[in-house]
């Protein structure tokens, strides 16, 4: 059986941490231009069709060099082209999106709730403690001596 203590210090952090999940909401769309602008830095590093390293062009060349990387290359090479990487940026974006808004709040929020819990029921044996000790205590010397 769970300490009634420990029940009740989570359950006050719980309600507590409430606000927490309405405030982690839109983590996703960070985690998705990140993964994008990941994804399309790598891509840079890279080498265009014609054997020029991505990092020497400039301009309209350069992106279309890029995404026609995460296609994974030129059509006439098999790959699906700009068009392609296009495609790929995108769904790539949604899958981060989609997995920082399920992971990451929720991380963030049980880390909260597990110390917030562990500090309330600190706080409450703490405080038994001491009352047991008080009640223990003998009391003060001259009502004990004037009997």
């Amino acid at each position: 059986m769970l300490d009634p203590r420990l029940v009740a210090a989570f359950k006050e952090s719980l309600v507590g941490c409430l606000p927490s999940v309405a405030a982690a909401a839109g983590t996703g769309d960070a985690a998705n231009r990140a993964a994008q602008q990941w994804m399309f830095d790598r891509a840079a590093k890279g080498f265009a069709s014609t054997g020029t390293p991505i990092p020497t062009l400039h301009g309209p060349p350069r992106t279309n060099a890029i995404y026609s990387n995460l296609g994974g290359g030129p059509k006439r090479q098999g790959g699906l082209g700009i068009a392609g990487g296009r495609i790929a940026l995108s769904r790539t974006g949604g899958q981060a999106s989609l997995a920082a808004e399920l992971t990451v709040p929720f991380i963030a929020i049980g880390a909260n709730i597990a110390a917030d819990t562990a500090w309330r029921y600190g706080r409450a044996v703490w405080q038994d403690r001491r009352r047991a000790k008080l009640a223990t205590r003998p009391r003060d010397r001259d009502a004990a001596g004037s009997s």
